[in-house]
């Protein structure tokens, strides 16, 4: 300006950054050139984003080929962390509906230390959490509503190993710019291996695309030449358009006992659960597999899924069983992987060293001591108590175990009791 009193002030700068700019269908393995990926970190300055070949830990390989995005590539994380990885700019202009994913391998400080993802909408301008704990219109999203380090959602603690999460991105369709970043924090205490990210996708999904994600019954055991409780088909809409005129039919060894057809509504990223008559169960395995048809499925793989019902010999009061001739319809499950288990036989190790009535009983560990973290069950038999009033079971113990730390239980759908070491009559 003529005659301005001081020319000091008349410039100003400000740095931009140059983003590519991307539109779906697109990945990235990692495994060539960075196309686009960016660190930021606002705490720790020990703790990044690093981009590479991980060798840490529990985090100490890439999910395809050798590189991904690592925390701290060679280390632990130190405390205090901040650090931000942004992805490249995304144009979603005509997308209908789209989704993101990515595999995930991470070992943290549980409930303290974790990852979350934001987007924006606007060039960065502002940012916004990416869905909640378990949110419908995801998989596997967070594992917790509010770590410590942020008070935000996160995944946190253990993987096993690497894992899959996807999120369907409604709120960012038409958008022309989409941006995305995944914010690790960690508190001022204790710390562990780090967290990993690869194999990043965001791609369009289908008008249609419904999954079975599963289906179920209360229980799945039954007595044999009964009728089993109803079967629940629960299905979930991934597409980008509502879902109708669902077929659906289950078969049971094989055999087709339903098809119909569902005429309801399901909404983008919502659920139902369809209520099947179940069926006279006559064998001691029963596959129940059932099957969901929707005309134009993006994707048929995820259509079908099935269990297994046990039916079991059901056994009419007036009964004893004092375990000598014979298995009359007991079995033992092993719900822990470690060396315990109910044994069916002669006990012979310290103060259980004999049945109340020989020469059988059920034992934990005939020959041995039971080990640590155990967890093991025995089911008797089905008992019809149909006709059946006050009734009652007897049986026999003998046990030594760690006072206030190990022992039994039984449990029926009505009640729970103390049980001992072995049990006759």
């Amino acid at each position: 300006m003529l005659n301005d009193g001081d020319s000091t002030n008349n410039e100003s700068c400000k740095t931009l950054d140059t983003l590519m700019l991307y539109s779906p269908t697109w990945s990235d393995n990692f495994n060539g050139a960075n196309l686009g990926w960016y660190t930021e970190n606002y705490g720790d300055s020990y703790t990044n984003w690093q981009f590479g070949t991980p060798n840490y830990g529990t985090t100490n390989n890439a999910h395809s080929g050798i590189k991904c995005w690592d925390i701290n590539l060679s280390s632990a994380y130190g405390w205090n962390a901040h650090t931000v990885l942004y992805s490249p700019e995304f144009d979603l202009t005509g997308i209908s509906a789209c989704k993101i994913s990515f595999w995930l391998n991470y070992k943290t400080e549980s409930g303290w230390d974790g990852t979350r993802i934001e987007y924006s909408i606007n060039h960065g301008d502002t940012w916004q959490v990416m869905g909640s704990l378990n949110d419908p219109i995801s998989f596997n999203w967070y594992n917790d509503s509010a770590i410590n380090s942020s008070l935000l959602p996160a995944w946190t603690n253990i993987s096993s190993g690497w894992e899959k999460s996807s999120y369907v991105l409604y709120q960012a369709i038409g958008q022309s710019s989409l941006r995305i970043r995944f914010i690790f924090t960690s508190d001022n205490n204790l710390n562990d291996d780090g967290f990993s990210m690869d194999d990043f996708s965001i791609e369009g999904i289908p008008d249609q695309e419904v999954e079975l994600t599963d289906i179920s019954t209360p229980t799945s055991t039954y007595a044999l030449g009964t009728l089993t409780d109803p079967i629940t088909f629960n299905i979930k809409n991934f597409g980008a358009l509502s879902a109708t005129n669902i077929q659906y039919e289950y078969k049971v060894n094989g055999a087709l006992l339903v098809n119909s057809t569902y005429t309801g509504v399901i909404l983008p990223g919502e659920s139902v659960s369809i209520t099947l008559p179940g069926f006279i169960i006559n064998q001691a395995n029963s596959v129940v597999c059932g099957k969901i048809t929707l005309l134009n499925d993006g994707d048929t793989t995820n259509n079908s899924s099935c269990k297994t019902l046990s039916g079991v010999v059901a056994i009419v009061p007036t009964w004893f069983d004092n375990f000598d001739s014979g298995n009359n319809g007991w079995y033992n499950e092993n719900r822990s992987g470690v060396a315990t288990n109910w044994q069916r036989g002669q006990p012979n190790y310290g103060a259980t060293n004999s049945s109340h009535s020989s020469p059988s009983c059920w034992d934990i560990n005939l020959n041995t001591a039971y080990t640590t973290n155990a967890h093991c069950l025995l089911y008797s038999p089905v008992f019809d108590l149909s006709t059946t009033y006050h009734p009652k079971i007897e049986f026999w113990q003998n046990y030594q175990t760690f006072q206030g730390n190990d022992g039994f239980d039984w449990n029926t759908k009505m009640e729970t009791t103390q049980i001992g070491m072995y049990s006759e009559k």
